[in-house]
């Protein structure tokens, strides 16, 4: 056991440059013998005070203490973690959207904006973000994230909000490090595309071809198509076969991703097209020019639903699962339903002026029921009422197409806990 103490141990200055002289000094007896030493026991010199070169592989220093009365060793091990920054300093960067290197993100009119933008520089440079020409409509929160060793500040930025104009967007993300050799900074460029309600996005496909149900011929999106046995969470894994004798094409504007899993069978034609797509940011000015009638029959209304929270079958909806980004091909419906003694307890109505207005679930589409939709809970005479009780419920939906359409269908429903 020592039987003297002495430190602490500094090293200053802190943050300092590659190739700048630092300072080591510890506190003590004059009379005491000072070694001091880097991370790899490297003898640096003896004294109380040292002068060395800041070294980015030194820290942390140690200093070797020998009371040269008693011949007693007291060792400050790691007592100074000095920051050196690099003289060959580079910009922080980011990895665009969701760290997913996309620096274009595409959605459609009047669906909500939800991304992360993070930052990246050498683990012991703090960075400072800021954000220019962000378009009304979309807000932005810029968060600190502490990175270990040195907890220095890597923020990122939240942006959400809701554009319903369609077009191009763009705004810009600065990032500053503050290398003590010289702060660099950059500016990062990212890009918003607001396309029509009806335009398609992106498309996953698993689990297609074979004894599996056959990918359509036709694809067509305004970002990308993945194809593969693992590419979406959402879906049950398996491979994707362009069954023998099918012809099949995919048509993104982005990017067609093949992934491990992917297959053309012998004597089948695909074709993969990096290409704008025919719906591109321009809507149809007249919903109705093209209108073909309704994508969903009377049979498709579910007669059973359990609304008991365990998150299985919770909803009564209307579904139309090959139409999952504009279902149904309707202008707006009515949704009343009744109790076994006719009392109107819920309704709920849409409207809109734009093609494409509603949507359902599908493969991809994370959602627990279409536009068109009942939790079981009594709204009438006021919203937000109790659940329904366990019985039979008549629903009555009437559904509002172009050229003055109108259909009305009605079903008994069945609710158990």
């Amino acid at each position: 056991m020592s039987d003297f103490t002495a430190g602490p141990a500094t090293a200053l200055p802190n943050p300092v440059c590659q190739g700048q002289p630092v300072t080591l000094n510890c506190t003590g007896d004059a009379t005491f013998t000072y070694n001091w030493y880097n991370s790899s026991n490297v003898f640096l010199g003896s004294g109380q005070t040292i002068n060395v070169t800041a070294n980015p592989t030194d820290p942390p220093y140690t200093v070797e203490v020998i009371n040269t009365l008693t011949g007693c060793t007291l060792d400050l091990e790691n007592s100074t973690n000095t920051i050196i920054h690099t003289s060959s300093n580079v910009c922080p960067t980011t990895q665009g959207i969701n760290n997913t290197n996309e620096y274009t993100y595409y959605i459609q009119a009047g669906q909500p904006i939800n991304f992360d933008i993070f930052s990246f520089d050498a683990l012991n440079e703090n960075i400072t973000m800021s954000i220019t020409g962000l378009p009304a409509g979309l807000n932005s929160v810029i968060t600190p994230i502490l990175v270990p060793p040195y907890n220095v500040d890597h923020p990122k930025a939240a942006i959400f909000g809701t554009l319903f104009s369609l077009g191009e967007y763009t705004f810009q993300v600065k990032l500053t490090d503050n290398n003590v050799c010289g702060s660099y900074n950059c500016t990062y460029n990212f890009k918003i595309k607001v396309v029509c309600p009806d335009c398609l996005i992106d498309q996953y496909y698993e689990k297609k071809g074979g004894a599996n149900p056959a990918l359509p011929g036709y694809t067509e999106r305004i970002h990308w198509i993945v194809a593969g046995t693992s590419v979406d969470p959402s879906q049950t894994d398996g491979p994707v076969l362009v069954n023998a004798s099918q012809n099949v094409t995919f048509k993104a504007g982005a990017a067609i991703k093949l992934e491990p899993g992917f297959y053309a069978q012998t004597n089948s034609v695909f074709l993969a097209q990096i290409a704008e797509p025919d719906c591109n940011l321009d809507c149809r000015n007249d919903c109705c020019e093209a209108w073909s009638g309704l994508t969903v029959t009377q049979s498709e209304m579910p007669n059973i639903f359990t609304p008991n929270g365990d998150n299985v079958n919770d909803y009564w909806y209307l579904p139309d699962t090959d139409h999952p980004y504009c279902a149904f091909n309707i202008t707006g419906f009515w949704l009343s339903v009744y109790d076994r003694w006719g009392v109107h307890i819920h309704e709920q109505t849409g409207n809109s002026n734009i093609c494409c207005a509603f949507n359902a679930p599908a493969s991809g589409v994370a959602t627990g029921h279409s536009s068109i939709w009942w939790d079981g809970r009594v709204n009438l005479p006021t919203p937000g009422g109790p659940y329904v009780t366990a019985g039979q419920y008549r629903v009555v939906l009437t559904l509002y197409g172009c050229n003055n359409y109108e259909v009305t269908w009605e079903t008994e429903v069945y609710v158990y806990p």
